[in-house]
Parts: structure tokens; sequence; C-alpha cells
């Protein structure tokens, strides 16, 4: 396939995964062993076990993670595999005796495809507690999601974000890639809340009620 047909793959999205939406670097084509952001590859709509054509009609790119994600699976499985997930991300959120071993197995998985992938020895497994990892990151994610929630539509960087709340800047981008109300921009550059719209002719009980949410807020992240 010829670059510019690499090229009129990547504008099909405007730049962006076709599974997450996340943003791709048109230069970034291809699987690299260091973090992938923004790295992509073509995928096939129609897999080719399934019969699916090379041509362009039937790709679209995405990032390399979900097209890695998505290997060979078929449409039943994959559904199958989302529900389940969610249902897993429940319990790890609420860090029950399933949800916790979940994170052990989760910590496990990543360690064997690192290890797979770069052929490199891994090292602190005796002394590293998952749970205990996952429970610092929930806390600290608490803490930015509720301080970004008190500067509506303002963007922050990782430096200003750690300045403010005290979370290493270095955990941010872990921290916050997973919040659902954060939004991501310029590649993991800048941080913003997200603010759902209104819905129409809700009621002013609601809305008393996303009030005293919001003056629930901590002291120290007053204006």
């Amino acid at each position: 396939m010829a670059e510019k047909h690499f090229r009129e793959i990547w504008k099909k999205t405007n730049g962006h995964c076709h599974f997450c939406g996340d943003p791709i670097s048109l230069r970034k084509r291809g699987y690299r062993r260091q973090r992938a952001d923004g790295c992509w590859e073509v995928d096939h709509v129609t897999q080719r076990a399934k019969g699916g054509a090379t041509s362009i009609e039937n790709c679209l790119p995405a990032c390399t993670s979900c097209n890695r994600l998505r290997w060979h699976r078929k449409g039943a499985e994959l559904r199958e595999m989302l529900l389940l997930g969610m249902i897993a991300k429940r319990e790890m959120d609420r860090f029950t005796e399933t949800g916790n071993r979940l994170i052990a197995l989760h910590h496990q998985q990543s360690r064997q495809n690192k290890r797979r992938r770069t052929g490199a020895p891994l090292r602190g497994a005796k002394t590293f507690d998952p749970v205990l990892q996952a429970t610092i990151r929930k806390k600290e994610r608490d803490i930015l999601v509720c301080f970004l929630r008190t500067y509506p539509k303002q963007a922050f960087s990782p430096r200003q974000l750690s300045k403010r709340t005290g979370v290493p800047k270095s955990r941010i981008r872990r921290v916050l890639e997973t919040a659902r109300k954060v939004a991501v921009l310029h590649h993991g550059t800048r941080y913003e809340f997200q603010i759902r719209s209104p819905k129409r002719n809700r009621s002013r009980s609601q809305s008393g009620t996303l009030g005293e949410k919001v003056r629930g807020l901590p002291s120290e992240f007053a204006r």
C-alpha cells in the first residue's frame, strides 16, 4: 500500500482512532515498543479472515492498542468482552473481593505482555501490591477530578495540576486517562473537566441537587 493510501485512510476519521476516538499522528504508523501515544495501524473493517478486501474502502485507522485488542475477534465476541469488561471495571472500582482479584490478574497479564514484547526480565514482582497501588490511584484520581470540576472550561497541564493538588506529575497521565469526566487534550498535555449539556425541561429539584454536589466540594479547592 502506497503512502498516499495511508494518508487517505488516516483522513477518513480526521486523524482519530475509529474505535476509541483518541487522536493519532499520521507519522506514527505502526507498533512501537515505547509508549504508543498517537501510534496507529490500518484496521480492516471486514476482517481478512472473514473475506474482507485489502482495499482502502475496507480500511479505517485504529490506534495500536485498540487494533491489537480487537485482533481477529468476531462481533459477538467483542460485544461479550465489552459487557464483561464493564462488569469487571465496576467490581475493580468498588474494590470488592472479586475486583481485587481482577486487579491482581490485570497486573499479572500486563507484566506478561511486556515481557513477551520486550524480552526483558521483569523485576519487583514480590514487593509490588497492585491492589494498594490501585487504591492510591483512585484517591489521586478523585483529588484531580474534584479540582478540575471547580474550574470548568479551563485546561491544565500536568505540571499545573501537580502544583495545585500535590499529585506527582509522573502519575497524572496514568491516573486521568481512565477518568470518565476528564477530557484528555493534545496527546495528554492538557486536561479539562467535561461538562455535560443540561437536559431540557430539567426540574428545579434536580438542578438543586447538582448545586448541592458542587457546594459539597472540599474547601481547599474553592475559588
